[in-house]
């Protein structure tokens, strides 16, 4: 054996020379599928495989150049790699060390948005529930952007354009380039700490992916989710979307459109101030007139006859009071003093408050000076007022009945539920469901319809109370007549939480409150008195969104053996238009639920596949307004009424005549 001996060392020494040696493996581009990834989180170090059809390359990218990707490799991403060969001496295997990779096929920054916004919105950073609403008129509006670019001066124009009284608050930071994500968010952290504004734009002018890339940065993205400020994304142009654009509160296309979404128009905005000044106008001016006929009925009916009449009259009416007092229950102080004002004028010298507030006088002595005069001068004004004193009697005693059927009320609030085994209405079909979030109650108009949806109702999750005609109207009557109507006291019973002060959502039975009523004028009277009913004594149910408004079909159209049902007159038309005249259809027009069966009914407006309900909503920045509008339309005063009609009456979509 001639032939020199050779150490490991020698050989790998030797191939790594060959390898290393050759200008062509120094600088090379390979194609491949990456496979065996591994990333070496201490280090930083990416480890892989690189294969085809045929073979399998081992390769590495070291710390220093794996953190210039703008992607994250993963196994199966097929890519072009830049680097060169070489060999591991102490192993002796050859590999390929990676310089730079890009995916093939797609660039690199269009990879890394698509993985960031699919691990983002896995992470629940682009769900609707966390969206705020933005301001409707903000004070301060925070602008995230470059001081020197065009962005900046577009929205600052268009804000003194449309709502001057906005203070511009501008966080200068850089918008592209490595420095620009960090700047951006120190901004929204410090608008953020120091509730600069109402409101933040972020954004820039348009660009290229990687001019903008700076609004792709996961940093910028958890920092607008995080900011408790509404924040609005204008990046860009309308077609260019970011990962902020997803994150923020609401996208605009533009900045200018950011500036829009953010500001009132101020001309709008005073034009709706002015109608509301000449709607309170009129309604005060309609109070005032109501108030001077009555006054002047006060006046045409005051007694002026003779001496001995007069005090003859006084007589009959003192006797007729102490007789009314003597047969009725003791009157308490709350009773009497109900919807009576006073008015006493003390002039005090050095007078003494408690608190600063200065709700209570310190004065104490002046307590008797105040019941002397007051004793002296209600006593003389009864005496010479008889029919005053009666009135005031008889205010006292609609109190005091007020009062006990108040009691009442919160004493049939108060009652255990009736799967305790209190007794329920004598119409209610109840449901054997005992969850309330999977219960629902339908309140029908008539017996006839009542019975049609018990039969064709799902007894487990759905309960009928029929209501007989239309229930009182509680905007006209006192809290003791409304407790004396037997379909408002079943419907109390029957959803047993509570009215008025004593409601308690945790006690409610059903947490689908269902009005289902003919599809004619009377029935949505009945609705609406319905609705005044939940709005005065069991409001939370309309602000929790329990209540519902079925939608019963106006037509039956029968061709052969197909049936259609039609919820308006604009679907009808469609149908009759799509269905022809080549064949004879059988047309029924529903005026009440009761022309329906068991099937129909179910079918058509009490399937929860099928049926058409409208929940009941209110939005409590309008709640003076919605109240205004009961007391307008269900209240005593007709004047009001009438001047409200008069001036919608040319609104009105089909009427039912």
């Amino acid at each position: 054996m001639n032939a020199a001996v050779l150490t490991v060392s020698q050989v790998n020494f030797f191939i790594k020379s060959l390898i290393e040696g050759d200008g062509r493996l120094q600088s090379v581009v390979v194609s491949g599928e990456i496979s065996n990834f591994t990333d070496h989180y201490r280090s930083g170090h990416l480890y892989f495989s690189l294969k085809d059809e045929k073979s399998v390359l081992k390769a590495v990218m070291f710390a220093s150049a794996a953190r210039r990707l703008k992607f994250r490799p993963q196994d199966g991403m097929k890519v072009l790699i830049r680097g060169r060969v070489a060999v591991y001496e102490p192993t002796g295997q050859y590999q390929l060390y990676a310089e730079d990779m890009q995916p093939e096929g797609i660039g690199a920054l269009s990879l890394a948005f698509q993985q960031l916004k699919e691990r983002l919105a896995a992470q629940g950073l682009f769900d609707r529930e966390h969206k705020r609403a933005i301001p409707a008129f903000p004070e301060r509006i925070g602008v995230v952007t470059s001081p020197t670019g065009a962005a900046v001066r577009d929205i600052l124009q268009i804000t003194a354009r449309r709502w001057p009284l906005a203070k511009i608050v501008l966080a200068p930071v850089l918008v592209q380039g490595s420095q620009a994500p960090g700047q951006i968010v120190a901004a929204l952290r410090q608008l953020d700490r120091q509730r600069a504004c109402d409101v933040i734009i972020l954004g820039r002018g348009g660009g290229s992916l990687e001019d903008l890339w700076a609004f792709n940065d996961e940093q910028v993205a958890r920092a607008v989710y995080a900011c408790s400020i509404p924040v609005v994304s204008a990046v860009g142009h309308e077609t260019d979307y970011t990962i902020c654009d997803f994150v923020a509160d609401l996208r605009a296309p533009t900045p200018s459109a950011a500036a829009e979404l953010c500001t009132p128009d101020w001309r709008e905005a005073l034009a709706q101030v002015l109608e509301y000044h000449q709607y309170f106008h009129r309604a005060a001016k309609s109070q005032v007139e109501y108030l001077r006929q009555s006054l002047d009925l006060l006046v045409q009916d005051s007694p002026l006859g003779l001496p001995e009449e007069l005090l003859q009259g006084r007589r009959e009416a003192l006797e007729e009071a102490a007789k009314l007092l003597k047969d009725t229950e003791k009157l308490a102080g709350e009773d009497i003093r109900e919807g009576i004002t006073a008015i006493i004028s003390v002039k005090l010298t050095e007078p003494q408050f408690e608190g600063q507030t200065k709700t209570k006088l310190g004065n104490s002595e002046i307590r008797g000076f105040v019941d002397n005069a007051t004793n002296e001068n209600i006593t003389a004004f009864f005496e010479e007022n008889p029919q005053q004193a009666r009135i005031i009697i008889e205010k006292g005693l609609r109190a005091a009945r007020a009062r006990e059927a108040a009691r009442k009320a919160r004493d049939l609030t108060r009652r255990k539920s009736a799967l305790d085994g209190m007794t329920l209405p004598g119409k209610l079909a109840d449901c054997s469901e005992k969850d309330p979030a999977l219960s629902e109650i339908f309140l029908v108009e008539g017996d006839s319809a009542g019975g049609s949806a018990k039969s064709g109702r799902d007894r487990k999750r759905q309960a009928i109370l029929p209501l007989r005609g239309k229930i009182l109207n509680v905007e006209k009557a006192r809290l003791d007549k409304i407790l004396n109507s037997d379909e408002i006291k079943n419907m109390i019973t029957a959803f047993g939480c509570g009215i008025g002060s004593e409601f308690n959502e945790e006690k409610l039975r059903y947490h689908k409150i269902v009005i289902m009523t003919d599809a004619d004028v009377d029935g949505a009277h009945i609705c609406t008195l319905m609705l005044t009913f939940f709005y005065r004594y069991m409001r939370p149910l309309i602000e929790k969104g329990y209540v519902y408004i079925a939608q019963p079909p106006l037509y039956k159209v029968e061709k052969g053996k197909q049936r259609y049902y039609t919820y308006s007159e604009e679907e009808q038309r469609k149908l009759l238009s799509e269905l022809g005249t080549g064949q004879k259809l059988n047309i029924q027009r529903y005026k009440g639920l009761g022309e329906m069966d068991a099937h129909q009914l179910w079918e058509t407006t009490m399937d929860p596949e099928k049926r058409i309900l409208k929940r009941v909503t209110m939005d409590e920045a309008q709640s003076s307004e919605i109240d205004l509008t009961f007391t307008t339309l269900m209240g005593d005063q007709v004047e009001p009424r009438r001047e409200f009609i008069e001036e919608n009456a040319k609104n009105v979509k089909n009427l039912d005549v």
